[in-house]
């Protein structure tokens, strides 16, 4: 007999399982369809596929009673020591400075990938704030990292999310016949599994906070893209092979003062 606490467990695995794996197969299918039709509905829809599978897997798989509102309550996570919001956007921090170091060590500033008027950064902006973070982090952070956590140690769900984050990202730049350097790829790669883990620091201290996670990954992608797209300060190639490199030492030093077990104070 199948005890209760080992169907939760089934469940609980069957449910990641179908999250992750329908994350990825919607993401194929909404870019594809943005691909053949240029609309814009099926270009937001694919960024938020992360969030959507979890929206299902918790209403059609797990059927939990009011899930899908604890899982949008994590963005209502805001009372929380300013400090946690000041390492939330430390990145974008980051991001200057290593623009800064390439320019001092002799990089070429590429220019700008495109000439932007003030209308077209407004909305470029907007579109930020319905895309990216605020699709897929209710489904990293606030579905798959604590149902992972409940079986595997910090380090570990953090490295299965980042894997599968990253590998997310790849049916978009072959669908959309955008496939980048292998060195970029290689690099992009290993800065979302260390952003991972940096992330899961983030969540673990400020009991679940979805939205500093969203706000981490807000400015990452903001930053990033106004030094290499907007001010052209920097190649994409070159940014993310700083990146993936001060990532893993940030990384390496948040696991060995906390512990890969909770990535928390003990």
């Amino acid at each position: 007999m199948v005890s209760k606490k080992g169907k939760v467990a089934s469940w609980s695995r069957r449910a990641l399982i179908v999250f992750f794996g329908l994350s990825l197969v919607l993401h194929i299918v909404f870019i594809t369809a943005y691909s053949a039709s240029q609309s814009l509905l099926f270009g937001l829809l694919a960024t938020w596929t992360p969030n959507i599978s979890a929206i299902v897997v918790i209403a059609f798989v797990l059927r939990e009673e009011a899930g899908v509102r604890r899982l949008f309550g994590g963005w209502t996570k805001y009372r929380v020591s300013p400090w946690w919001y000041l390492a939330a956007v430390s990145p974008a921090v980051l991001v200057f400075a290593l623009t800064g170091a390439y320019l001092l060590l002799g990089g070429r500033p590429p220019g700008p990938e495109s000439q932007y008027s003030l209308p077209s950064l407004i909305v470029l902006a907007i579109t930020i704030i319905f895309t990216g973070a605020t699709g897929e982090e209710l489904g990293w952070r606030g579905f798959a990292l604590p149902r992972l956590q409940s079986r595997f140690s910090a380090l570990t769900s953090s490295l299965v999310i980042g894997c599968w984050w990253s590998i997310w990202h790849v049916p978009g730049w072959i669908i959309m016949n955008d496939v980048p350097s292998p060195g970029y790829i290689a690099s992009f790669m290993l800065t979302l599994i260390a952003q991972s883990v940096f992330i899961t620091w983030l969540v673990n201290n400020t009991e679940g906070s979805v939205l500093i996670a969203t706000l981490n990954h807000y400015a990452v992608n903001i930053s990033s893209g106004l030094v290499v797209s907007v001010l052209g300060l920097i190649t994409w190639d070159a940014l993310s092979i700083m990146e993936s490199l001060s990532y893993s030492v940030i990384a390496i030093a948040l696991l060995f003062l906390y512990g890969p077990r909770r990535l928390m104070p003990a």
